[in-house]
């Protein structure tokens, strides 16, 4: 028998298999672009009926909640850097505290880069910020200096997906003087995560996610899937004669509708591959389809288990994160995994997953 543990909703109402939505787009202004980069508002540089179209792409994976984010920094070299971030929620843990974009706004010089004083934005203040950046107003600290040490620090996570081990990441990051917001949020986490332990962070996760994280003091985003791809993540990058413009989402349909250069703005065109793509996933899908190799060049996924960080001109794979459970499957000695050890880690793995505040139901559905 085959069955899936997961949230249940009213009767009557069907949920495919989501857990929230995620999108944005990072765009570089060169050295040489700065002066016009800081009188160009960011609804201007990034606008929104951009944002409208990932966020109509994503809306069916997060009934519950919705959010976007805006933000502008100076990196050390020069560049402008604008980035927008979109979220659409599936609320499993932590109703009350859990709202993505997740932003953190740290005081400027004041203790170590980690514990310097700081605190996470309501929804309320993200979309006053928003809504003033948007208009061209620029904000303490905004853009400020590429000093680190004048700079205003700003944390943003979007996040798809849930972090097992957020309890015990908590407790540690606790004891090293974080002050957490929010009862149990596994987003929470991941802020204060990237602020201990920058992509260090990654390693140390347990869970099945796509996680982009904005760090405004580098100017920089890194995007980062789990060790098996669970949880998808597309992006696309834009011809140089654009400047540069790096978009992501969790779901390439918006991406192809994007009015930028490795976009086909044919609707028709960009949905003739939906139905065989469902049926026969990535590669299967763009075979059969007449000229949908060309309107898909631009367009990749995010590998699972090789964080990228985007700084708008290269993308940087760094070392595949580790597979911690592998070590638990054999013995030291390299014999074969026992039945007690198999009893036990298959325990662990499924009451790590049925933690919620929803109800829980187990189903015959799509395989274990």
């Amino acid at each position: 028998m085959r069955f899936w543990l997961g949230p249940v909703w009213p009767p009557g109402l069907l949920y495919p298999l989501l857990m929230c939505g995620i999108a944005g787009i990072l765009k570089v202004w060169t050295p040489a672009e700065r002066e016009l980069a800081l009188r160009t508002p960011h609804g201007q540089s990034i606008p929104e009926r951009w944002l409208d179209i990932l966020d109509d792409s994503i809306k069916h994976r997060g009934p519950d909640g919705q959010g976007r984010f805006r933000d502008r920094a100076i990196r050390a070299d020069g560049c402008v850097v604008d980035v927008a971030l979109v979220h659409r929620r599936l609320s499993i843990i932590d109703h009350a505290g859990g709202h993505q974009p997740m932003v953190w706004l740290g005081t400027p010089a004041l203790g170590t880069p980690a514990l310097r004083a700081g605190r996470l934005l309501s929804p309320q203040e993200q979309d006053r910020h928003n809504a003033a950046l948007g208009n061209g107003w620029k904000s303490e600290g905004e853009p400020g200096s590429e000093n680190r040490g004048t700079q205003e620090d700003r944390i943003a996570v979007v996040f798809n997906g849930c972090i097992y081990n957020h309890r015990e990441l908590r407790a540690e990051l606790q004891k090293a003087g974080h002050v957490f917001s929010t009862d149990h949020s596994d987003t929470e986490v991941l802020v204060h995560g990237w602020r201990e332990w920058g992509d260090g962070l990654l390693e140390k996760l347990d869970g099945m996610f796509a996680i982009v994280i904005w760090d405004r003091v580098v100017g920089e985003i890194v995007l980062a899937r789990d060790t098996f791809g669970e949880k998808p993540l597309y992006t696309a990058t834009s011809s140089a004669a654009e400047r540069s413009v790096f978009a992501f989402s969790s779901c390439v349909p918006g991406l192809a509708r994007l009015p930028l250069s490795f976009a086909d703005p044919r609707d028709e065109a960009a949905g003739c591959w939906i139905k065989p793509w469902i049926k026969f996933g990535w590669n299967q899908a763009i075979m059969p389809v007449p000229g949908i190799r060309e309107i898909l060049a631009g367009f990749s996924e995010a590998q699972p288990a090789r964080p990228i960080a985007r700084n708008g001109s290269d993308d940087l794979s760094g070392p595949r994160m580790p597979m911690h459970w592998v070590g638990d499957l054999l013995n030291p000695s390299g014999e074969s995994l026992s039945v007690e050890n198999a009893d036990r880690l298959l325990r662990s793995a499924v009451v790590s997953r049925i933690e919620a505040d929803v109800p829980l139901g187990c189903f015959l559905s799509g395989g274990l």
